[in-house]
This record gives structure tokens, C-alpha cells and sequence, in this order.
């Protein structure tokens, strides 16, 4: 099972790299989309593990913000949250960038989550309580002063479906285990701003973890349109 979900893990990098390639202003968010998506199947994907998200501008807002007609703008965050689908095993990851030139305001929110991704990375192992790796990326976010812009549980199991136990969440009664595969996806939504969402799918062994989506840790693009 883990083999398959580490090729999983492998397409869903490829997406993403493709993601970076190809998102820049002008194009719409669903010619992105089906760019990353041909990337994944190209090389094996048997499908995606769910509906493919590049969310853009104010839509970014939108933690489950699918995909529109919509142009990508200049200076627009775009949420990215894809997953290959492989032998029926699932991956997710979410990276956030901008098309054309962060502000000031978008990098500095980026650093905030990329961090609170960092710390709960950091706190998972197994036998951990889930909520405590919530309570660890949410911190990061409260303390910066954006707790009320983070909305929804960080984490979630991975494998045959997309979701499944444990919910790493702040009143989760859930313990991880070796074995676990779970996402980490800490993430600031602001109306009429955008959203910022980095996630990765990671596997809790024995001691210590594997990330099974890893890189793109950036908010600029590497289009060279």
C-alpha cells in the first residue's frame, strides 16, 4: 500500500511542478487545471483523487474553490490543490503562488502558514493526539494574529479515499499511529484578499515521518510568460 501511495505521491509532484510551469496571468484557471492534470496522466495517474482546485484571486478565499472560466490576473494568489489517483491509492497537496509579483502583504502571509506547516510537520509522530498537531501549525497562525482566518480542521487521513481517519482537528479524539498517512495543510482564508493553503501528505512511521508530496515550499511562479 505504501509503495503505491508513494508513486501517488511522485504524480501529484509532477502536477505540481507543471502548476508552477504554466500559471501566469492570461490563462484561465481551468486551462491550468487541465495542464496539471494531463501532467499526472501523462505519466501514469490512473485519475485524480478528487476534483482539481486552482482557486484564483478573491477565490482564493474559497478553501474548496474548484475551478471557473475565470482569467488568472497579475499579482493574483492561486491555490493549487490537486491529487493523482494510482491503483486506486490517493495523494493531495495544496501550494499557493502568485502569477506575476507577490506584494509585501501576500509574502508575509505566505511565511505565517509555511511555518505553521513546518511546526505541526515537525510534531507529528506516532501515539501523538491529533488535535495537539493541530494546535501546533494553529498557534503559529493565532499568534500572528490571523487564528480567525484559519477555518477549518489542519489534517486529514489519506489512502483508498481521500478522506479518512484520523482528523488531525482541534476537538479530534483521534491518536496517531504508525502507519497513518495524513495531510497537513494549515491555511489563512481572507474575503475580498485571497487564501494561502500549503499542504503535503505525509506518512507517520515508527519513529520519525515521510513526506510523500515534498518541494515548491514558494510563492512565485516559475512561468517565463
Amino acid at each position: 500500500e505504501l509503495e503505491l501511495m508513494r508513486k501517488a505521491g511522485e504524480l501529484t509532484c509532477e502536477g505540481m511542478k507543471t502548476a508552477y510551469e504554466v500559471i501566469r496571468p492570461g490563462i484561465r484557471e481551468y486551462e491550468a487545471a487541465a495542464e496539471i492534470e494531463y501532467a499526472m496522466r501523462k505519466r501514469g495517474s490512473w485519475g485524480t483523487a478528487f476534483e482539481t482546485i486552482v482557486a484564483s484571486g478573491v477565490r482564493s478565499a474559497y478553501p474548496h474553490g474548484g475551478c471557473t472560466d475565470k482569467i488568472i490576473r497579475e499579482g493574483d494568489l492561486v491555490v493549487v490543490d490537486i491529487g493523482a489517483s494510482y491503483r486506486y491509492y490517493r495523494s493531495d497537496m495544496t501550494r499557493t503562488l502568485v502569477a506575476g509579483k507577490p506584494s509585501e502583504k501576500q509574502k508575509h502571509l505566505y511565511e505565517i502558514v509555511k511555518t505553521a506547516q513546518q511546526k505541526a510537520v515537525q510534531a507529528l509522530k506516532a501515539k501523538a493526539k491529533a488535535k495537539d498537531i493541530d494546535t501546533a501549525a494553529r498557534k503559529v497562525i493565532e499568534d500572528a494574529g490571523y487564528g480567525e482566518y484559519f477555518v477549518h480542521s489542519l489534517g486529514h487521513g489519506v489512502g483508498l479515499e481521500v478522506h479518512e481517519p484520523p482528523v488531525l482537528g482541534q476537538h479530534s479524539k483521534d491518536k496517531l499511529t504508525a502507519g497513518n498517512v495524513v495531510t497537513v495543510e494549515p491555511g489563512v482564508y481572507i474575503v475580498d484578499f485571497g487564501g494561502i493553503r500549503i499542504e503535503d501528505t505525509v506518512h507517520v512511521k515508527e519513529r520519525g515521518i515521510e513526506k510523500l508530496t515534498d518541494g515548491w515550499y514558494t510563492i512565485e511562479s516559475t512561468s517565463e510568460n
